[in-house]
């Protein structure tokens, strides 16, 4: 967690050329949302934006990061899971960042996405036959690639269950603009342009804009459980379509959080969006998640069927 620049230079730099794109504000607004798992009682969980390369993802990756910290910030798929119940550990009710999902084991990647959305890493034994500590956390994470999770599970012979996708829902990087990742271009040449100007603006404003949240959030602890869960709770019901499985409700509760916390950091002066962009990132976000599910059904009886 690491501070450089000013709210001010963030603001005008990095989250101003968010807004309009639906993508880009839902993974900054995930940011803010990961401090408040704990006030609004979302279980902990992730989000995988996928699609073909050169589309933004990882742009998107380090605009995220650039809430909390600078462009070692994020982290990758690839490391043991010893590693991995340590790097989570230490972003407990913070945003954990995993860059390329093809990187990690097809065998074990099912296990894992459990592993992170269940809070507890695995019970080891030392080697006198006691118990050792077991990493705990409360996470909410952000993962890429030009796969999915499915596909990736299948080069190893091995299929997903509906657990995976609540636990990991999948969005597709892809906006449908014919721009990649991005919705609006705010006057730049092409999404290249773009991208490339964000990446070097979030290596050069970072880690203000986490603070100052923060910071906000703590002077209003007392009453911020009551009022986000309320929030959180009308949301969700307005996010499901009336007759939904309760995989989808548990999903979207996960949305309706990033969308509140992305325009309670907004009220606090800290993202300059206009009233109702992170909320109508979430809302598009979610309906994205919901066409490439497939529907609202339970995915295991579509899966048999």
């Amino acid at each position: 967690f690491k501070q450089r620049g000013s709210l001010l230079q963030w603001h005008d730099e990095v989250a101003a050329l968010c807004e309009g794109n639906s993508r880009m504000a839902f993974c900054v607004s995930a940011a803010f949302a990961a401090p408040l798992l704990h006030h609004s009682g979302v279980a902990s969980g992730g989000f995988h934006i996928w699609g073909d390369s050169s589309s933004g993802k990882s742009t998107a990756f380090k605009v995220a990061g650039s809430v909390y910290g600078g462009k070692d910030y994020a982290r990758n798929w690839r490391m043991t899971d010893n590693a991995l119940e340590m790097v989570a550990a230490q972003h407990s009710d913070a945003l954990l960042l995993l860059d390329e999902i093809a990187q990690v084991d097809p065998k074990v990647v099912g296990d894992t996405v459990y592993m992170l959305a269940n809070e507890t890493g695995k019970g080891r034994a030392t080697q006198t036959a006691t118990s050792r500590r077991t990493h705990t956390w409360r996470i909410l994470f952000l993962s890429d690639g030009e796969v999915s999770l499915a596909n990736h599970m299948a080069e190893a012979g091995k299929g997903t269950r509906g657990g995976h996708d609540v636990r990991m829902a999948h969005i597709a990087a892809d906006a449908g603009k014919g721009l990649g990742v991005y919705d609006k271009l705010h006057d730049f040449a092409d999404g290249a342009a773009l991208s490339n100007h964000l990446a070097s603006m979030s290596h050069q404003y970072y880690g203000v804009a986490g603070m100052a949240f923060i910071e906000w959030a703590v002077k209003r602890a007392d009453k911020l459980s009551g009022a986000l869960r309320t929030r959180v709770a009308d949301l969700t019901h307005d996010l499901c379509p009336s007759g939904a499985h309760g995989q989808v409700s548990r999903v979207a509760s996960r949305f309706a959080l990033v969308g509140i916390a992305g325009e309670m950091a907004t009220h606090a002066g800290i993202t300059g969006w206009p009233e109702g962009e992170a909320l109508a990132s979430a809302r598009t976000c979610f309906a994205a998640w919901l066409e490439g599910r497939g529907g609202t059904g339970n995915t295991e009886h579509s899966a048999i069927l």
